[in-house]
C-alpha cells in the first residue's frame, strides 16, 4: 500500500516546475487583482448612500487589509500541509466574496438597503474577496518545498513580481469592462474564474513529496529521506506545534527580514498610493501625467522583483539584498535634492527598481535564515511587510500639512533612512551569525548560499 502511494507521489512530482509556477502565478495575479475590485462599486454607491470618506476608505481598503493579514495564518497552515490545499481554500473564499459583490451590485439597483447594512455587506464581501491577495504566502511556501533551491529566487521573483501586476491591470481594465458589461457581470466573471482556478489547482498541482508521503503513513525521517531522493530540497521542522513555531520565529534574523520587506514592499505600496498626489502638488503634472509616472514606478518595481529573484540565484540572496538596499538609500537621498520633474520621474523609477530587486531576493533568504518554519516565516514577512503600505501614506500627508512644500521631500528621506538601517542590520546579522548556521542550505551539504 505504501509503495503504491509512494509511486503515485513520485509520478506527480514529475510535473514541470515551469507549469507549476505558471499555474500559481496566474492564481496570484487574479487573486491580487481583488485589491482594486471595490473602487467602482464604492464610488457609485458612495453618492447614492452618501457614504463618508472614512466609510468609503474602509470599504475600499478591506480587500488589501485582508490580503495582508490572512497571509500569516495561511502560511502557518501551509507549513503543515505543503501549501496546495491552502491555495485552493483561499481561491474558494475569494470566489465567494466576488459572488457576494455581484449580488450586492445587482440588488442595490432594485432595492434600497439600510446604510449600515450596505456598509457591512461591502466590507464583509470585500474582505472575503481579498483572500486571493493572501495567496502569496502559501504559494511562496509551496514553491520553496517543490522547486530546487538553486531556482528558488527566480521562481519566487516571477511569482511575486508578475502576480503583483494584477492590481494595476485590474485598475486599468475594470472601468472599461464595467461600462461594457456592468458591475454584476464583472464580479460574477471574477468569481467564476477564481472558482475555476481553485478546481485546476486541486486537480493538477501535486503536493510536495514530503507532505504527501507523511499523509500516507511515512514517519518524518522516512518521508524526508524518500522525498530528498525524489528531488525535494527544503523541508519543514518535524515538530510544528504553535508554541514551537512561535519560539522559532523569535529569531532576530527573521524579524530583520520583516523590517527589510516592510521597507521595500511596504514602501512600494505607500509610494504607489502617495505618488499621484506628489506629482500633481509638488511637480505640477496634470492628472494624466501623474498617473503615467506612478504607473511607470509601479510596473518597474514589480518587474524588477523578477530581476531580483534571478540575481539572488546567481549572486546569492544576501549580496542582492544589501546591494538593493544600498541603491534604495542612495536614490532616496538623491531624490530629495531634485527639482526638475523629468529627472525626478527617472530617479523615482530607478528607486522602484531598487526596491523591487530587494523584494525579489528576500524570499530566497527565508529558508536559509529560518529553515524550520519556512511557511510561517514567509507569512510574517509578507503579511507584516505590507503593513507600512497602510501606515505611511497618512504620515506623508501629515508632513505636507505641517511643513508645506518641504514636506514632499520627507517621504524620500524616510525610505532612504529605513533602507540604510536595514542595510546595516543585514551586514551585522551576517557578521554575528555562526559560520555553520549561515553557510548551510536547508538540505544540502554546508556551503555559502548568502
Amino acid at each position: 500500500m505504501r509503495q503504491r502511494h509512494f509511486t503515485a507521489a513520485r509520478s506527480r512530482m514529475m510535473t514541470s516546475h515551469g507549469f507549476l509556477l505558471g499555474i500559481l502565478t496566474v492564481c496570484f495575479f487574479v487573486g491580487f487583482s481583488s485589491v482594486a475590485a471595490l473602487s467602482p462599486l464604492v464610488a457609485s454607491l458612495g453618492q447614492v448612500y452618501n457614504l463618508s470618506r472614512l466609510e468609503r476608505g474602509i470599504a475600499v481598503a478591506a480587500p488589501a487589509l485582508t490580503g495582508a493579514l490572512l497571509r500569516i495564518p495561511a502560511a502557518y497552515r501551509a507549513d503543515r500541509e505543503g501549501g496546495r490545499r491552502t491555495v485552493v481554500c483561499l481561491l474558494g473564499i475569494s470566489a465567494l466574496g466576488f459572488a457576494l459583490l455581484a449580488t450586492i451590485a445587482a440588488l442595490v439597483g432594485t432595492i434600497h438597503l439600510p446604510r449600515p447594512m450596505l456598509l457591512s455587506l461591502l466590507v464583509g464581501a470585500g474582505a472575503a474577496a481579498g483572500a486571493g491577495a493572501a495567496l502569496f504566502a502559501p504559494g511562496a511556501t509551496y514553491l520553496t518545498y517543490i522547486v530546487p533551491f538553486g531556482m528558488l529566487g527566480r521562481a519566487t521573483g516571477l511569482f511575486g513580481g508578475l502576480g503583483n501586476l494584477g492590481a494595476g491591470i485590474a485598475a486599468l481594465v475594470l472601468p472599461f469592462a464595467v461600462l461594457r458589461f456592468g458591475l454584476p457581470a464583472c464580479y460574477a466573471c471574477w468569481a467564476f474564474v477564481l472558482a475555476g482556478l481553485a478546481a485546476i489547482v486541486a486537480r493538477t498541482l501535486p503536493d510536495p513529496p514530503y507532505f504527501e508521503l507523511r499523509r500516507h503513513g511515512y514517519q518524518p525521517h522516512e518521508a524526508r529521506r524518500a522525498a530528498a531522493a525524489r528531488g525535494q530540497e527544503c523541508f519543514p521542522g518535524d515538530r510544528l506545534s504553535l508554541g514551537q513555531t512561535a519560539r522559532a520565529l523569535q529569531s532576530p534574523a527573521m524579524w530583520l527580514l520583516v523590517c527589510t520587506f516592510g521597507t521595500t514592499f511596504g514602501g512600494f505600496l505607500a509610494f504607489s498610493a502617495w505618488l499621484p498626489l506628489y506629482w500633481i502638488e509638488a511637480q505640477g503634472l496634470d492628472l494624466g501625467q501623474a498617473g503615467a509616472a506612478t504607473a511607470a514606478f509601479a510596473v518597474t518595481a514589480s518587474a524588477s522583483r523578477v530581476l531580483g529573484g534571478f540575481a539572488a540565484d546567481r549572486l546569492g540572496p544576501r549580496s542582492t539584498l544589501v546591494t538593493g538596499l544600498l541603491a534604495t538609500t542612495l536614490l532616496g537621498l538623491f531624490a530629495t535634492g531634485l527639482n526638475n520633474a523629468t529627472a525626478m520621474v527617472l530617479v523615482v523609477v530607478l528607486l522602484g527598481s531598487a526596491m523591487g530587486i530587494v523584494n525579489g531576493a528576500v524570499f530566497k533568504l527565508v529558508p536559509v535564515r529560518v529553515p524550520d518554519v519556512i511557511g510561517s516565516a514567509n507569512g510574517l514577512v509578507s503579511g507584516l511587510g505590507a503593513v507600512p503600505g497602510f501606515l505611511l501614506p497618512p504620515l506623508f500627508g501629515l508632513w505636507v500639512d505641517a511643513f508645506g512644500s518641504a514636506g514632499h521631500r520627507l517621504p524620500f528621506v524616510t525610505i532612504a533612512l529605513l533602507a540604510a538601517l536595514c542595510w546595516f542590520g543585514q551586514r551585522a546579522t551576517r557578521s554575528a551569525m555562526p559560520t555553520a548556521r549561515r553557510d548551510r542550505t536547508p538540505s544540502r551539504p554546508p556551503r555559502s548560499v548568502e
